[in-house]
């Protein structure tokens, strides 16, 4: 009975409260959904909330492996805020730094390390004047993503320090999502430094503080990579519980990449054990997720060497080479120097 002004004012954050729960929890679809009715109910005057909510459905596009229809609505979002009307209004310039922050995210999942460069750039005077504590926070974690995808995964001190700095600005900021983001982040870069305690460490802060806080998407990653670190170190029955873990919440999640890191590591226990039947299954499973869109998976050598050892031990020389090709191919992290070079000779 209430006046329909009044009403919409009411249900559109609750709509927008319940596709951000939804989205901490890995349900991407429905979340979208929520955000969608929310943006029903606002009225036209609402310019700096409707781009909010674009944004938000781009985030659950992209974090449902949805690329494009995410790039879209990135620009629904940016169409939505509309022309900067004075370098004064702090609240346009905080949504249009978190619209250009998002993309720089979306860059990274399709692998466009020119795109990330670009909004890098293009962002950066506007998050040093206009940046709230935890967009500073983001914005390093950005570089982090830059300098990650433009030297290949090979991982320099400078990418480490970025990657400390980012976990230093959350904490700062305080905010425990943010927090677990880079306390991933720093673990994952330790991870290809090949510092492997220190990589567990923060891997393994990360996956409790997801745990605690019900975060879906982080903690798949965490048990990914802690399975690979297990796996690194020999250590095949913490590789096979962790590695199980990640399938299972990989599958009701939907992620498509961590399906492939678990079936990759299901792989090369496998052929730890001689199952070379499996080997073939498993790999080949790890494979076809990495190569569905937009996927730009850079590790898919997590599922070639154990196939790649199975094919030659069978003598399927063609497969042996073609998956060797692949290892060292420029869309992949290289392997070190010694084991490129021996790889490129048994290609020759």
């Amino acid at each position: 009975a209430e006046p329909e002004h009044w009403r919409r004012q009411v249900t559109a954050p609750l709509y927008e409260g319940l596709g951000d729960v939804l989205s901490l929890t890995g349900r991407h679809d429905e979340a979208k959904a929520a955000y969608e009715q929310g943006l029903d109910q606002l009225e036209e005057q609402d310019a700096l909330w409707q781009a909010r909510l674009w944004r938000k459905i781009g985030n659950a596009c992209r974090d449902g492996l949805q690329s494009e229809e995410a790039s879209e609505s990135y620009l629904q979002a940016e169409a939505a805020l509309g022309a900067d009307s004075s370098p004064f209004d702090s609240d346009w310039w905080c949504e249009w730094v978190q619209i250009q922050l998002e993309r720089i995210w979306n860059a990274y999942w399709q692998g466009r390390g020119s795109d990330i460069a670009e909004r890098v750039q293009e962002v950066q005077p506007a998050v040093e004047r206009y940046g709230t504590t935890d967009q500073r926070a983001v914005f390093f974690h950005a570089l982090v993503l830059f300098a990650t995808r433009h030297e290949r995964f090979v991982i320099s001190e400078e990418i480490l320090q970025l990657a400390r700095s980012a976990l230093a600005a959350s904490q700062e900021a305080g905010n425990l999502r943010q927090i677990a983001v880079n306390q991933f982040s720093l673990g994952f870069v330790h991870l290809w430094h090949w510092d492997l305690d220190e990589a567990h460490r923060h891997l393994t802060a990360a996956l409790e503080t997801t745990e605690r806080m019900g975060e879906a998407d982080y903690r798949i990653r965490c048990l990914a990579y802690l399975s690979v670190i297990h796996r690194m170190r020999d250590e095949a029955e913490q590789t096979q519980q962790l590695a199980s873990r990640c399938l299972e919440a990989a599958t009701a999640s939907e992620a498509l990449t961590y399906v492939g890191v678990a079936r990759a590591n299901l792989a090369w226990l496998a052929w730890r054990d001689g199952c070379m039947a499996q080997v073939l299954a498993e790999g080949q499973a790890a494979l076809a997720c990495w190569h569905r869109p937009p996927s730009a998976y850079p590790f898919h050598w997590l599922a070639l060497w154990p196939l790649l050892a199975m094919e030659l031990s069978q003598g399927m020389l063609d497969d042996t080479l073609d998956h060797a090709r692949s290892l060292i191919d420029a869309s992949q992290q290289p392997p070190r120097i010694a084991l490129a070079a021996i790889l490129e000779d048994a290609i020759a």
